[in-house]
């Protein structure tokens, strides 16, 4: 996959799979944690998000339920030989959009973000090319290829589901 490529898949996995996911990350039992967004430039939102696979590790058993949760993304995201990371991101409604750069990925490697709800929120990549939030659409895309996610202005919070895999 060329640096600069990226790939969306509408209605990427079945439709109740993915009206799990929604309905798991925008319940009021998912583990959600505060990720310290406010204290940095330009801060006007939160953040909120729960690493399910790090360093190609559960991170926890209790997130076991989490994991089979998203099993139906990580196989969409074939071929792969190892999952690095998997996390769970919400980011809060701002009155006017805000992108937060994601940097957090291993080099040489790919990008999976999974959209859990609908909103005006997204990503922009690097390119110039910006991807709204549409529930149950996958992207996937070079690690080299740098983006931000975009804070949504029209619902209440932005759920996504970020996999670097390769």
């Amino acid at each position: 996959m060329k640096p600069e490529a990226f790939h969306i898949q509408n209605k990427s996995i079945d439709k109740d799979a993915a009206r799990s996911v929604k309905d798991t990350l925008e319940g009021p039992t998912f583990f959600w944690f505060y990720y310290n967004y406010v204290d940095y430039p330009p801060c006007k939102s939160f953040k909120l998000y729960n690493e399910i696979i790090k360093d190609s590790n559960l991170v926890h058993r209790s997130f076991l339920n989490y994991l089979l949760m998203i099993k139906p993304i990580l196989m969409k995201l074939t071929p792969h030989k190892k999952i690095h990371s998997a996390a769970c991101q919400l980011l809060t409604n701002t009155p006017e959009p805000i992108k937060y750069p994601v940097t957090s990925h291993k080099p040489n490697t790919k990008v999976g973000i999974f959209f859990a709800n609908t909103n005006n929120g997204g990503v922009s990549l690097e390119n110039g090319k910006i991807i709204n939030s549409v529930h149950n659409r996958l992207i996937y895309f070079s690690s080299e290829l740098s983006y931000n996610l975009i804070t949504p202005t029209d619902e209440k919070i932005f759920t996504s589901v970020i996999v670097n895999y390769e």
